[in-house]
């Protein structure tokens, strides 16, 4: 899967810490053969221990960033009197009814530079430290912190990313695509349902739990992105813009546009690009 469409999987990716901190150990760090609901990442400090998730084993070291998905066997121990010094947390990312983890593979350690691990525990800290804080945007900051997190994760593996969806999940890449390619057309559910042989309220049904998402809102949040693109880096007025991602109604391009944005059209150039446009531009 290139990585175009993997980008549009993570559109809509949400997340949510549920607990975490930073300890030592103890011979009591121990539980074999268990499935947790939630993913977890260990960032270690110090000391030493093991850990099997599925069929790997691993020794984790000084400076390097575990991860561990969802759902599947896991086992972890001590292994001597040099007990482990960590920060953890446990959290969700879905998309749609999917673990994150279900869609993008990943190395289960990514070893740290000293550099590098100040900033993550600076990240892990911060999350605590808000976790903790009464204020009404805590929530809000600790998934943007979250979401970095992860970022930092994708752009800083060694190995490519490699989709680890089933081939029946295959009709969603397709449908992506084709809704992609098709933007400037009228792109109706029954249409799209009929492309992978689907019952139309089967199609509205799988594609949100794979997108979590309805299909009308996918294309619309996709006619919106391409829009945006357009206003900045084109002289195109706003009406061609319309029909270029498949609206021919102005207004109702507007209204769509609004409903992302919080902006006009019009607001949103004016806003975003220090370009000279001719009144016939906007």
């Amino acid at each position: 899967m290139n990585q175009a469409l993997i980008k549009k999987y993570l559109d809509n990716i949400k997340v949510n810490f549920l607990t975490g901190g930073y300890l030592t150990v103890n011979e009591d760090w121990r539980d074999i053969n268990y499935i947790p609901s939630f993913n977890k990442l260990y960032l270690i400090e110090s000391g030493e221990g093991w850990l099997k998730i599925g069929d790997v084993e691993i020794y984790p070291q000084k400076f390097q960033l575990i991860y561990m998905p969802a759902n599947i066997l896991q086992s972890y121990s001590c292994v001597n009197k040099n007990y482990f010094t960590k920060y953890w947390c446990h959290f969700t990312a879905e998309i749609g009814e999917l673990n994150l983890f279900d869609i993008l593979k990943l190395p289960f350690i990514l070893q740290l530079n000293v550099k590098q691990f100040t900033k993550i525990s600076n990240m892990f800290k911060a999350i605590y430290k808000l976790n903790k804080s009464n204020q009404l945007s805590s929530s809000l900051k600790i998934k943007a912190i979250l979401l970095n997190l992860l970022a930092f994760m994708l752009d800083n593996n060694e190995i490519d990313l490699n989709i680890n969806l089933t081939q029946s999940s295959s009709w969603i890449n397709h449908i992506m695509l084709y809704i992609e390619e098709h933007l400037a057309e009228d792109l109706k559910i029954s249409f799209l349902a009929k492309q992978v042989h689907f019952h139309p309220n089967y199609f509205i049904k799988q594609f949100k739990l794979y997108l979590g998402i309805s299909p009308v809102n996918y294309i619309n949040q996709r006619r919106v992105y391409k829009a945006q693109s357009l206003l900045i880096n084109t002289n195109l007025s706003i009406t061609d813009i319309a029909v270029s991602v498949g609206i021919k109604d102005s207004a109702y391009f507007s209204k769509v546009f609004k409903s992302y944005t919080l902006l006009t059209p019009r607001l949103y150039r004016k806003r975003n690009t220090n370009r000279e446009f001719s009144t016939k531009s906007i």
